[in-house]
């Protein structure tokens, strides 16, 4: 539970210090807090947004590659065949979807949370979007975090895992009291997102004692640089639907805008999956072989 609640506990410390002016009160150690009544609403309706794909892609090949390397557990070649290929494909999901947050937080939020009289403000658009600034680079480290995490479990390490993770946690609560102050509750995204960076940075640190593996080979290196060269060209196809569709006026064009963003983005990544002949692509629509077939190839991912 605390190995793979990071992200949660660290979501619930950064609610209740975003409820510091509704619980406590306007101060906070002795000054006045950056953070209001509404910080909470804006940053919990935010979080809905890069859990979104976090959730359904994320959190699913995690889900669905940690069968393949319990049952390769034994055998180090094909345990690190399917590590690495399961984290070639959350870096392949993760990383487009966390720069497509980026370049269309207001839109998105806009068509999403306003537009109406019940809606943000302009005011709450503009702060939510700061927040979602925040949340958005690290779709990509939320999502490796739990295929390396499942990776310790399926060789029946659970303590190393906890420990980092209940180190993140401070890491988290000490970044969430620091960086309220400039940033206001964008502060508790940021700090979120650098925690879950070093999280990966320190499980993959300590992945060749505890696994027995290198979970990112030269191989891997590549396919990630190419994945994002990927994201790069998938960026500019959006970032061009923007600067040729400035400044829409309205709801319906809002949205009509950001249909369009979505659309290049989908199609120029695909198009770029294809001319770098990123196998990754092909992997999202691999069916498992049927049962009675061979474990190794049916860890192969071909």
């Amino acid at each position: 539970m605390l190995g793979l609640g990071t992200l949660q506990l660290n979501t619930m410390a950064d609610m209740l210090i975003a409820m510091w002016p509704v619980w406590v009160g306007a101060t906070m150690f002795g000054r006045a807090v950056t953070l209001d009544e509404r910080s909470n609403a804006i940053l919990s309706y935010t979080q809905a947004l890069y859990q979104f794909p976090l959730g359904v892609f994320g959190i699913a090949v995690a889900t669905a590659v940690f069968p393949l390397l319990s049952r390769a557990s034994n055998d180090s070649a094909a345990f690190a065949d399917v590590l690495r290929r399961g984290l070639r494909l959350s870096f392949f999901i993760g990383l487009p979807a966390a720069a497509g947050l980026v370049l269309v937080r207001h839109d998105l939020i806009y068509c999403i949370y306003s537009g109406g009289r019940t809606g943000f403000t302009a005011e709450g658009v503009e702060r939510a979007a700061a927040v979602l600034l925040g949340f958005a680079p690290g779709v990509w480290v939320y999502s490796l975090n739990h295929v390396l995490t499942r990776a310790y479990y399926a060789k029946h390490n659970t303590r190393t895992p906890m420990r980092v993770a209940i180190s993140m946690v401070g890491l988290n609560l000490g970044l969430n009291l620091t960086l309220i102050w400039p940033l206001r509750e964008a502060g508790l995204a940021w700090s979120t997102a650098v925690s879950a960076t070093v999280q990966f940075v320190v499980l993959l640190a300590l992945s060749h004692k505890w696994l027995g593996v290198k979970p990112i080979d030269r191989a891997t290196r590549s396919a990630m640089a190419r994945i994002l060269l990927g994201a790069a060209v998938m960026s500019g196809a959006v970032y061009a639907v923007m600067w040729l569709w400035p400044d829409p006026a309205g709801w319906s064009h809002r949205a009509l805008r950001l249909a369009s963003c979505v659309g290049a983005g989908a199609a120029a990544y695909t198009l770029a999956a294809v001319v770098l002949k990123l196998p990754e692509l092909r992997w999202l629509f691999h069916r498992a072989p049927a049962r009675g077939t061979d474990t190794a190839a049916g860890m192969s991912f071909e």
